[in-house]
């Protein structure tokens, strides 16, 4: 069972703007990243929105959104040409005016250089907020240069760009500005299943009126997984909660209906590795193989010949487990060779 931290009854709405998303030209890729990370920290996701790059169509939806939820994250429309007019449309929504920023300014600045050309008023716009905003740094790590970059926040609306690796960097800055909301905590837990769901679905009314008001249940179809059909999630603020539904559906699910199977496989990799070539020669001498190995060339020299079949994908859980176990939190990256053979599982 796992624990996340909440404050009671924290929710969220999520809006994505960009003409270029309803066009389909751009697939969105932060909605994900968003819900999982809001998901860990116990904030429920009531509503995602799509819309154009346009200031009234911003201003109605965020006005509607920040009266709804307790956070609201936008992505997109903070860049420097003409469609980019997310800070003004939230403005619109507050009831307020927009100003240049000093801090945004002199960051874009040192980003792109100053400008005296016609191009120094699209500087400008990266640096035109809401009158109210008020703006956390973080910073893009890429090759050969650091990026320093603003997140946003205007009231209850936190205003992310649209492109993922800056959106992804900026999300840890809300974690820590919402630190300071007391948290309450809830526990999930999770059964895969290899039999279908509608094999599944009277047991699971039977749970859910069991269990009303104490536990919440999703059911998930997998088709593309070799390993389960079904993925169960069960959600409470008491683990005996959960325990006691995990309890009764294991009590009444078909006999040997329930998959093992590990969503986090990297995590104590080596301890769960060590539980296992205990019991098996076989592991043992390809351990000892891996070890030599990293001993003699150290893991700066060895490299992984990788096609996405299941015996490298084997070979290469083997070197990352015994790296774990020898630098520990500094585990190094892997060097792989990957040869596509255009024929692959799924998973990978």
């Amino acid at each position: 069972i796992s624990t996340a931290t909440s404050a009671r009854g924290d929710t969220a709405g999520i809006i994505v703007i960009g003409d270029e998303i309803l066009r389909g030209d751009i697939a969105d890729m932060n909605v994900h990243h968003l819900c999982s990370q809001l998901r860990e920290v116990g904030i429920s996701v009531e509503k995602v929105s799509i819309i154009p790059d346009s200031i009234d169509v911003i201003a109605e939806e965020v006005k509607q959104f920040s009266t709804s939820y307790r956070y609201v994250f936008t992505s997109g429309g903070v860049g420097p040409t003409h469609d980019d007019v997310t800070y003004e449309g939230i403005a619109k929504a507050l009831g307020e005016g927009v100003y240049v920023n000093a801090g945004i300014l002199e960051a874009f600045q040192v980003f792109y250089g100053k400008r005296d050309d016609d191009n120094s008023g699209a500087v400008e716009k990266f640096a035109t907020v809401p009158e109210s905003s008020e703006v956390l740094y973080g910073y893009l790590k890429r090759p050969g240069r650091t990026i320093r970059l603003p997140l946003v926040r205007a009231g209850n609306v936190y205003i992310l760009p649209g492109v993922p690796k800056a959106l992804i960097a900026l999300f840890p800055l809300f974690l820590k500005d919402a630190e300071r909301v007391p948290l309450a905590r809830f526990k999930m837990d999770e059964l895969f299943l290899k039999t279908d769901e509608l094999s599944i679905t009277a047991l699971l009314n039977k749970a859910v009126d069991k269990f009303r008001d104490k536990v919440k249940f999703g059911s998930y179809p997998e088709l593309d997984s070799n390993y389960f059909r079904v993925r169960l999630v069960l959600e409470a603020q008491d683990a005996s909660d959960i325990e006691n539904a995990k309890s009764f559906l294991l009590a009444n699910l078909p006999k040997d209906s329930v998959a093992k199977f590990d969503r986090r496989p990297l995590e104590d990799a080596w301890a769960k590795l060590d539980a296992t070539f205990r019991k098996k020669p076989h592991v043992i001498d390809a351990v000892r193989v891996v070890e030599e190995a990293i001993s003699t060339y150290t893991a700066q020299g060895i490299c992984i010949g990788f096609s996405g079949g299941k015996d490298c994908t084997v070979i290469l859980h083997l070197l990352y487990a015994v790296l774990q176990k020898t630098y520990g939190k500094d585990t190094p990256k892997i060097h792989c060779f990957y040869m596509s053979r255009g024929t692959v599982w799924p998973e990978i």
